[in-house]
């Protein structure tokens, strides 16, 4: 299993970023989750650290490929640059201010 990196960028099995930005414990069961931030819309999440570190099974037998295990999430060691996307500018998420001379 992975170890979690706070400010760690990951990326989702099916394609999105998400930066980690803390960790917490519910405050109902005290179970360790991971806070977290998609980089494509800016939303909030929190999952369980358990679920967010674990391994999945893919089932491909319906595009003709056989069942592989792959990471939830898995750390992205080299993330160019990040931009704001249209879509974050768009929803008013992203503040992009000029440089002052």
């Amino acid at each position: 299993m992975q170890k979690l990196e706070i400010g760690g960028i990951y990326k989702h099995y099916k394609g999105t970023k998400a930066k980690v930005i803390a960790e917490a414990l519910n405050s109902e069961t005290l179970e360790p989750m991971v806070i977290y931030i998609h980089l494509e819309d800016g939303v909030v999440w929190a999952r369980p650290k358990k679920m967010f570190l674990e391994r999945i099974i893919l089932n491909g037998h319906a595009k003709g490929r056989a069942s592989k295990k792959v990471e939830r999430f898995k750390k992205i060691k080299h993330l160019p640059a990040l931009l704001p996307t249209p879509k974050l500018m768009q929803a008013g998420k992203i503040l992009i201010k000029p440089r002052k001379k």
